[in-house]
This record gives structure tokens, sequence and C-alpha cells, in this order.
């Protein structure tokens, strides 16, 4: 559209999963769901019950992903 109104470039996607955190998204059923851009594809972790299992497998395959050249070391 050329033309957006004001009120249209505040809003996201109607729809769309608000973050709880970097990389953590809930689910309708109140789990958390793990999605990590690994700088060529979105990585899918996993769906965990407690935001705290959320962040700890979100940083141990951050930790293993390690980018080098804008490439990620471990491939899925």
């Amino acid at each position: 559209m050329p033309y957006q109104p004001e009120q249209f470039r505040k809003w996201n996607k109607v729809g769309a999963p608000r973050a709880i955190d970097r990389c953590i998204t809930q689910t309708t059923s109140g789990r958390f769901k793990v999605q990590i851009w690994d700088g060529e594809k979105k990585q899918y972790i996993g769906v965990y019950e407690y935001i705290s299992d959320a962040k700890e497998a979100r940083d141990k395959f951050e930790a293993e992903m390690r980018p080098v050249d804008g490439r990620t070391m471990r491939k899925r």
C-alpha cells in the first residue's frame, strides 16, 4: 500500500504471537515455544511447560551455535 495511516504503522501483524523473552513465545495452551534464527533459517528447539526450561534450552542451543562469518557451525 502506498499510503498507510499512522495507526497501521504501530500495529504488529494481527494474531502474531507475542514474545515473552528473546526467541520465546507463549502458545495458546500456555506452554512456551523456543525458535531461534541461526542466520540461515529459523530453528525449532521445542515446547516447554515452564519458562525456566525454555530459557535453559535456548541458552544451551545458542552456546553450541556460535556463528562464524555469518554461518553456523552446527547443522540440525
